[in-house]
């Protein structure tokens, strides 16, 4: 039997700013390493948060994200809006911060 080796090299970058969220510039810097990572020789894999938990998405910057690379989805809530009860929610739900709850998804989706 044999095996079968990539020769390029892989690379998982954890990001939760990712498209189609909307209101970050943070979100080029990853799309960019999509981009020319992949000129050196590295195989993106991006492990980002559901564009549920962004307060505002633009489906038109999936077009950015390059046909080959890989995106996976962790499941994840965004504390102060998907917790919150009349506006209000309990600031010991956040901690760290309010972006805490995709960590388990995450773990779990890489």
């Amino acid at each position: 039997m044999m095996n079968i080796i990539s020769e390029n090299k892989r690379i998982l970058i954890i990001a939760y700013h990712f498209p189609p969220f909307k209101a970050s510039s943070g979100i080029q810097r990853t799309l960019k390493y999509c981009t020319y990572l992949r000129e050196y020789g590295w195989e993106p894999l991006i492990l980002t948060i559901s564009p549920t938990a962004y307060e505002a998405t633009s489906p038109d910057q999936l077009r950015e994200i390059p046909d080959d690379v890989v995106v996976e989805r962790a499941f994840g809530l965004d504390t102060s809006r998907h917790l919150a009860i009349a506006g209000r929610y309990f600031r010991w739900m956040a901690q760290p911060d309010r972006w805490m709850s995709w960590w388990p998804g995450a773990v779990w989706t890489g």
